[in-house]
């Protein structure tokens, strides 16, 4: 995973065409799902885990 995020930012998408950019944004947003979290409330929290189990 971690050599995953080191291509991923290391990677030279400044040169590339705007489809490239948006696939590699989205990369970056679902390889950081699970430490995404949504306040539900100020006591309910949700989460990658939730929606597993």
């Amino acid at each position: 995973r971690q050599l995953v995020n080191f291509g991923i930012y290391t990677c030279n998408w400044t040169k590339m065409d705007l489809k490239f950019k948006k696939l590699l944004l989205l990369t970056m947003q679902m390889n950081n799902a699970n430490r995404m979290v949504i306040k539900a409330s100020p006591k309910k929290v949700i989460n990658l885990q939730l929606f597993a189990s």
